[in-house]
């Protein structure tokens, strides 16, 4: 049996290790997170957390424990610092994106419409066709979101077509939800 290798990556430094195993190593090894040397939190949040993040999205809330895991296999782990801008208002996108850590700020033509934090997702629509981002949103701290891409979405829906069906049914509601608040400001 071959050796097995590890690398470990930190783009914030352009550090890269790699690490040779013996045979059956891995095998008791399991990472949990990751930490930020500097604020000792964790930057990655368990996989279970995850899971149990990804089940609290509406659309995803009906996939069996097995199906979710295939949805976080597909998620990549993206760390902003505070004050970065995670999507831009009026520009394209690509991905979906759920926060796992920290906070985040919603603009809507410059004002603050929603301050968002753990559980809670933006840039749905994405997933869904390449039109313009509706909104801004800012890391408020440093921010930590699990980011699932169009591309990688689309196969799963194609395997799960009731993930299709309430992907529809949450962006009704919120298509209601922003035809009720924009009712408001006119009257």
């Amino acid at each position: 049996m071959d050796p097995a290798s590890i690398q470990l990556r930190c783009e914030s430094i352009n550090l890269r290790i790699d690490i040779q195993l013996p045979p059956g190593a891995l095998d008791r090894c399991r990472i949990s997170s990751c930490r930020h040397p500097s604020s000792g939190g964790d930057v990655l949040a368990t996989k279970q957390e995850n899971l149990q993040l990804l089940g609290g999205v509406p659309f995803l809330s009906d996939l069996s424990k097995k199906d979710l895991g295939k949805v976080l296999a597909i998620a990549k782990p993206t760390v902003h610092s505070e004050g970065a801008e995670v999507m831009t208002e009026g520009h394209g996108g690509v991905g979906f994106h759920l926060i796992t850590d920290g906070k985040a700020k919603v603009r809507r033509g410059g004002r603050t419409v929603a301050s968002l934090g753990p559980g809670e997702f933006f840039g749905e629509m994405a997933l869904v066709d390449d039109g313009p981002r509706s909104a801004s949103v800012s890391a408020d701290s440093e921010l930590t979101t699990l980011v699932i891409s169009k591309w990688e979405f689309r196969p799963l829906v194609k395997s799960h077509p009731e993930l299709a069906w309430k992907l529809i049914e949450h962006l009704v509601v919120r298509l209601r939800e922003e035809q009720t608040g924009r009712d408001a400001l006119v009257c």
